[in-house]
């Protein structure tokens, strides 16, 4: 049994509160008034002297869809010391990140609470704020909640119901058609400048940034425009954790080609959002092996397996669906060859796991096939492995000249799996790396809109942000038209040595000259955090000086 770091189930730690009473960051009764805004705040967590609390401001959803009451609150975790000052505007800053995509807040925890640390030691008092998308209110917690792995299992794959509730089904949520990057930006728009109403605090000592995708999702908040003026106005800099922060990275804009090319993608974008709203295509984009939400569903569900098995042996792999995207989900990052995807052979339900070692085998990048959300925190242990050879081998990640690009598909580390049917598989965490039961409680522990997971990213904005990358900046995303803004503002950016970003960082597209190289971190590694941490280092400099 795991030891839970959050205390998100005890009603003793969890307190409500209202605008003010606790962070006091809304000016007047006046301000929270026109910001129609009710406010509440509510602490999930009490750890080493960081209170983690969730924060929702009423906002009402602009869509004619029928929807979930709690889609009409933005809400984000706010991470702070209990000896800071109350209203974060008596402080030295504020850092506002969002998450990679499929992602919820708290996957920012480690890094959270490590730049708070690292700003404390140098005498600075700094917050950290995770903002997630609005998207993820739709997000259905019943079977996670229930604090059991089969019954999860049973209620989001085998159609059993829990008290009488039954799962709706992943991409049966039409309300999501209508929330692409414009909400995104104007969410967070709306936290800052209802959180920090002082623009020069704003201006001085707010960082705006994220991880990944997030990181895209801030660059074009910085050059979208409000009222006349850019986004990027209420930020102090931007911060790109193994992200992009380029808002032309394929130059179209001085390229008359590919800018003629770019008015056909509109023409494209303009059919895919038609068909968003009519249904054709599902929002979220369900049915999609290793990126869809089912693939994205089932990271938690067997966290709780790990939390609750540890080390001993677990068969909830066993109940896993044999058909569909979790079964291709499967075959693609545990397949030992291309022969055993197509034929399935070789499957994870062949081997014995323990409770962590299964977690490990879905999430390591040790195990893991295709490195985009690996995560480096161990390998494999009680039993033989040989080297993993798809997509590619490993090795030629050290060819010169192009080993990097090939590591951008086989990751950094040596892959394995495992050879004997008759052993138990665990799991060795490595020295200096979040341990595999620190990773297994968070994802398990936190719930709803501020989950380890989001499995309600919409079809919208991956449409919205090929659409931008393309060069469309009309209809609704008229509002992009400050690129200027992310060139002028100061920036922190890095990328993994291990990273699937690395060949595009290396070409010098999407990321900066002065973007920093990190050896050996894969792109989830960018916020794994930790004291000796390398990214919360350097972040850590780029926000207190």
């Amino acid at each position: 049994m795991i030891q839970m770091p959050w205390r998100l189930f005890g009603a003793a730690t969890a307190l409500i509160l209202t605008a003010g009473l606790l962070s006091g960051p809304v000016a007047s009764a006046e301000d929270a008034q026109a910001a129609s805004g009710e406010r509440t705040e509510t602490v999930v967590d009490l750890a080493d002297g960081i209170v983690v609390s969730e924060v929702k401001l009423r906002s009402l959803l602009h869509t004619a869809a029928p929807h979930p009451e709690a889609c009409d609150w933005i809400s984000y975790l706010r991470y702070r010391f209990s000896d800071s000052p109350e209203d974060p505007q008596r402080g030295n800053g504020v850092l506002l990140a969002q998450p990679f995509v499929s992602r919820g807040a708290v996957s920012l925890d480690g890094i959270a609470r490590s730049t708070l640390s690292g700003a404390k030691v140098r005498g600075r008092s700094v917050e950290w704020w995770s903002l997630p998308m609005r998207s993820a209110c739709a997000m259905d917690s019943t079977g996670l909640a229930s604090g059991d792995a089969s019954t999860a299992l049973d209620y989001y794959f085998h159609g059993k119901p829990i008290d009488g509730h039954t799962f709706a089904g992943f991409g049966q949520d039409r309300y999501l058609s209508d929330l692409g990057i414009e909400q995104i930006v104007r969410d967070q728009y709306e936290v800052l400048t209802r959180e920090l109403p002082s623009p020069e605090f704003r201006r001085t000592k707010a960082f705006c940034g994220g991880h990944g995708t997030g990181a895209l999702q801030t660059m074009i908040f910085a050059d979208w425009d409000f009222d006349g003026r850019p986004g990027g106005e209420n930020c102090a800099g931007l911060f790109a954790l193994d992200g992009p922060l380029d808002p032309d990275p394929l130059m179209i804009e001085t390229n008359p080609i590919l800018k003629w090319a770019s008015g056909l993608m509109g023409q494209g974008y303009t059919a895919a959002v038609a068909a968003i709203e009519n249904g054709t295509l599902p929002s979220p984009l369900a049915g999609l092996p290793v990126l869809g939400p089912e693939a994205a569903m089932l990271l938690p569900i067997t966290a709780l397996e790990a939390v609750a098995e540890g080390d001993e042996e677990t068969t909830l792999h066993q109940q896993f669906p044999r058909t569909g995207p979790v079964e291709w989900t499967n075959r693609i990052n545990f397949g030992q060859s291309s022969a055993d995807i197509a034929l399935g052979t070789n499957v994870i339900q062949d081997y014995r796991f323990s409770g962590l070692g299964l977690l490990g085998t879905m999430i390591g990048g040790t195990s893991l096939n295709l490195p985009i959300f690996a995560t480096t925190t161990g390998t494999l242990s009680g039993g033989p492995v040989i080297d993993r050879h798809f997509p590619l081998p490993g090795q030629l990640r050290n060819l010169p000249a192009v080993g990097d690009l090939f590591a951008a598909f086989t990751g950094g580390a040596d892959r394995v799996a495992p050879t004997d049917r008759t052993a138990l598989y665990g799991w060795r965490n490595d020295e200096d790396k979040q341990p595999i039961s620190v990773i297994a409680a968070r994802m398990a522990t936190m719930l709803g809109s501020q989950s380890w997971v989001d499995s309600t990213v919409p079809t919208r904005w991956a449409a919205d942000i090929t659409a931008i990358l393309s060069g469309v900046h009309d209809g609704s995303l008229a509002g992009f038209r400050h690129p200027e803004q992310t060139r002028t503002l100061p920036h922190y950016v890095t990328v993994g040595g291990n990273s699937f970003h690395l060949p595009l960082a290396n070409a010098g597209l999407a990321w900066p000259s002065d973007t920093v190289r990190v050896p050996g971190y894969t792109q989830a590694d960018a916020v794994a955090g930790g004291p000796n941490d390398a990214v919360v280092q350097g972040l850590t400099t780029f926000v207190t000086g």
